[in-house]
Parts: C-alpha cells; sequence; structure tokens
C-alpha cells in the first residue's frame, strides 16, 4: 500500500470514528433524558399520593378530610384551616410541578391534562380547600 492508500483508510477510519462518537452522544443524551422524564412524572406521582397515604395511615390527618368534603356541616378550628391551607399549597405545588414538567417537554400534553383533570376533580370532592 502506498502512503495515500494509508491516508485515504485512516481519513475514513477517522470519519467513522467520529460518527460512531456522535451517534453515542445522541443516544445518551436520548437515555437522558427518558430517565429526566420519567423522575418528573415519580415525582409528581409521588406527591399527588402524598396525601393518600397520609389520609389512609394518620388517623388524626384523615379526621380533616370530612371537613374538607362538607365544610358547611362541620366546625373548622383555626387548626383545621391551617391544615387546609396546607394541603392547599400542597396541591398548588403539585400543579406546579406538573406545569414545569410540561414546560420542560418531560411530560406529554396527555399527562399533564391527566393531572389536570385530577387535580380539578379534587377541588371538586373538596370545596373546603377553597
Amino acid at each position: 500500500m502506498t502512503n495515500r492508500h494509508w491516508r485515504e483508510l485512516v481519513e475514513v477510519v477517522g470519519v467513522v470514528a467520529i460518527v460512531a462518537g456522535l451517534i453515542l452522544v445522541a443516544s445518551e443524551l436520548r437515555q437522558s433524558n427518558r430517565i429526566a422524564a420519567a423522575q418528573a412524572e415519580q415525582q409528581i406521582s409521588e406527591s399527588f399520593n402524598l396525601l393518600t397515604n397520609a389520609r389512609a395511615t394518620d388517623s388524626e390527618f384523615a379526621k380533616l378530610f370530612p371537613k374538607l368534603e362538607d365544610p358547611e356541616s362541620h366546625l373548622i378550628t383555626a387548626t383545621d384551616a391551617s391544615q387546609i391551607r396546607g394541603i392547599a399549597m400542597h396541591l398548588s405545588k403539585a400543579q406546579w410541578a406538573v406545569h414545569r414538567a410540561y414546560k420542560k417537554e418531560l411530560i406529554s400534553r396527555q399527562v399533564r391534562d391527566s393531572y389536570i383533570s385530577d387535580f380539578a376533580y379534587t377541588l371538586e370532592q373538596w370545596p373546603g380547600i377553597r
């Protein structure tokens, strides 16, 4: 082989290596985005599930929910009002996390709309939250 052939072979190998490197970087970016999206959705789900779990496991906290569901029929103490504001803030932050994840394209419109629908349903079921 002449020097010219060697040079052409090295150039071809170099181009192949560059293309392979770019494909690898693109693959890693795609996987990184998938991981970020999965983490965002998991954090949002955990945030929404936190209240359900607290209601199921903490009997004192669970006593607040009839007041949320039918505030007109219950006496709401200052402590109750404070807890209700805490729940409202928690839900508000969860909704903000949904909005941020959607804006960063970590969740789809369908997933975002599903969370918004769940949030609206919660507000309907808990008129005492307003």
